[in-house]
């Protein structure tokens, strides 16, 4: 249907911002950078962010997360389980995918982007392609160089959890 992604009118309960990836769970979609700069965050701002991943993939890097404080996999849920999550909590999309030459083709079609923007929120994206472009022009989150920009992404994500006008 055509409100598939749309969310149910709720106002997020305050809590932890939580980051969120919804997907294959694999190294080339930016995981293990955004865990490590997940975990320089939390440290920082211990309890004020969760990551939050939905989806299954790479055993190994799936185990890496569930056993990082303050991380937790769903594996795969639904559309709509997404969309309740999504209307309970502050959340920020991730798509930091590696500079790969599929994703540096124009025209990729960045699903997860479009997904994450439909159901409100802001993202951080890597330069990959045109979709570093694409959220600049649209003001629709923040830009890191790459997958492998841990410090770009750590500072992304402090950027969410300092100035709650982004989220």
């Amino acid at each position: 249907p055509d409100d598939q992604w749309q969310l149910p009118p709720a106002v997020p309960a305050p809590g932890p911002v939580r980051f969120v990836y919804a997907g294959g769970v694999f190294a080339e979609k930016g995981l293990v950078a955004a865990l490590s700069a997940f975990t320089r965050i939390e440290a920082e701002f211990p309890g004020a962010c969760r990551m939050e991943v939905f989806g299954s993939g790479d055993a190994q890097l799936m185990r890496e997360i569930t056993v990082t404080p303050g991380a937790v996999v769903h594996g795969e849920v639904s559309s709509a389980e997404l969309r309740a999550f999504l209307s309970r909590h502050r959340c920020v999309g991730l798509a930091v995918l590696a500079d790969t030459q599929r994703y540096r083709l124009i025209g990729t079609n960045l699903t997860k982007l479009y997904e994450y923007l439909a159901m409100g929120m802001p993202v951080i994206v890597s330069e990959s392609g045109e979709v570093g472009a694409f959220v600049r022009k649209s003001g629709t989150g923040l830009v890191v160089a790459g997958a492998q920009d841990i410090d770009g992404i750590a500072s992304a994500m402090r950027q969410f959890l300092t100035d709650e006008t982004l989220v």
